[in-house]
């Protein structure tokens, strides 16, 4: 899970409503209350101690559970027909971003393969509830940042720029650098990123 930083997004609640929100989290994870944080900083300060309450209290769902909850089937890979198969792994994608999960590293799989993949092991994966008012916490999904073998090799040979690269064979000379290839598929530029469904 990675966070970045983000301005005021929305408030419902009057501030003093939203402050007692933000004290009760704050003594709940034994941090100090004594700040009074601008109106400002307070939306962006509620996000982040209430995804670190979600984090403390540990993954409670699935990615397949949250798509299904939301109506989106996910039928076995060979269950699907060839020409199904872009609508279907687009469906999820879209639906998995509706949730704050977003996938990164994915032009050296075809569809079938990718939605493969997700099915059998991404989407069983246990994960976090991400509510609105966190901000802009996410979950991305790497496809090349496991730490296997294979991973890393795609990773090297699909990804990796040529200053990487360099990086790469100077820290692990031992390693073997595959040649660049561009990945076979054009699918990352068009994936759904965090701004693609900004809450407001």
């Amino acid at each position: 899970m990675k966070r970045k930083a983000k301005g005021k997004t929305r408030t419902n609640r009057n501030r003093s409503e939203q402050r007692a929100c933000v004290r009760k989290l704050q003594r709940r994870l034994k941090l100090p209350v004594n700040e009074r944080p601008t109106d400002d900083e307070l939306d962006e300060l509620e996000g982040v101690l209430r995804y670190l309450a979600t984090i403390e209290e540990g993954p409670t769902t699935t990615h397949a559970r949250r798509l299904i909850a939301s109506g989106i089937e996910l039928p076995p890979p060979d269950e699907i027909a060839e020409d199904a198969i872009h609508d279907k792994l687009w469906e999820v994608i879209r639906g998995l971003a509706s949730h704050r999960c977003y996938l990164l590293n994915t032009d050296h799989f075809g569809d079938l393969e990718l939605y493969r993949r997700l099915w059998e092991e991404t989407l069983n994966q246990s994960t976090y509830e991400l509510d609105e008012e966190m901000g802009d916490c996410a979950c991305h999904i790497d496809f090349v940042s496991s730490g296997s073998e294979e991973d890393t090799r795609d990773y090297l040979k699909y990804y990796a720029t040529e200053q990487e690269r360099w990086e790469w064979e100077l820290e692990y000379p031992e390693d073997e650098i595959p040649d660049h290839v561009d990945p076979p598929h054009d699918r990352d530029r068009h994936l759904p990123g965090r701004d693609s469904f900004t809450r407001r």
